[in-house]
């Protein structure tokens, strides 16, 4: 079970990291601000 947990905490760090890069993406496509 230790090792099915580690794992999962592997994948999540790594959607997170994604996640954030393709938020990073998206808000320089719109230019960074929503004023």
């Amino acid at each position: 079970m230790a090792r099915l947990t580690a794992k999962a905490d592997l994948i999540m760090d790594e959607l997170e990291s994604v996640v954030g890069q393709m938020a990073d993406m998206l808000r320089e496509a719109h230019g960074g601000n929503d004023d």
